[in-house]
């Protein structure tokens, strides 16, 4: 099966798909008006896509962190993570802090005090805020790239971001049911390969096994 991570997804975008249709069924029978009568719901399913593809991201960076903490040897872990690991002690109050690394001391740290504080901060996750988490936190530069959609994604997010700040629709404007669902496919497909990528570099990284399927159904 593919990441844990993706599979939160697929649970997730189940009500965006309820909403899109109950969307469909009541503008079936509320005539000509319905479309922009029912500009609240293709507004919640924007909400609720955004945060679906928000959480992904944060869950598949404490998924693929947890499968690095498993190296047994620290200094094979990615540049930019041992980087991050060693900046956080470095400027770390408790002086004594860097003996917490001995041992298997380095793995807590590494998960507990860095990976999963920085992942609940996120709250728009354009492609430079994705980037950078997974080049810091996993080592693995320009993510976004493999985006056939990056801008479209981006646009999105602030799309979001509009509505979230506004209570209603300005007069003319709302919503329609066919963005939403061209957005759903553009998040899924930046999922997919996002997924795809993410563990074929834990699988070169940690020489091993893919660390989960890569077949992917809606």
């Amino acid at each position: 099966m593919p990441s844990k991570a993706y599979s939160t997804f697929n649970w997730n975008i189940t009500d965006v798909q309820r909403l899109i249709n109950n969307y469909n069924t009541l503008n079936s029978t509320i005539g000509s008006r319905g479309r922009r009568a029912l500009d609240h719901l293709t507004r919640s399913g924007v909400l609720l896509l955004a945060g679906a593809w928000e959480v992904y991201i944060e869950d598949l960076v404490k998924e693929s962190a947890t499968h690095l903490s498993k190296i047994t040897d620290p200094s094979k872990l990615p540049s930019n993570v041992k980087k991050t690991i060693n900046n956080y002690v470095r400027k770390h109050d408790d002086e004594s802090k860097p003996f917490s690394l001995i041992g298997d001391g380095w793995r807590n740290i590494y998960l507990e005090e860095i990976v999963v504080p920085a992942v609940g901060k996120i709250n728009t996750p354009k492609s430079y805020i994705v980037d950078k988490l997974f080049s810091s936190y996993l080592g693995i530069e320009n993510i976004s790239n493999n985006w056939n959609n990056k801008d479209c994604i981006d646009d999105f997010i602030s799309f979001r971001g509009n509505i979230a700040h506004r209570v209603k629709a300005e007069k003319n404007e709302y919503v329609k049911v066919e963005y939403l669902e061209e957005q759903i496919l553009i998040v899924r497909n930046a999922i997919i390969t996002t997924d795809t990528v993410v563990a074929q570099f834990l699988s070169s990284t940690l020489q091993g096994r893919l660390p989960w399927n890569c077949v992917y159904k809606e």
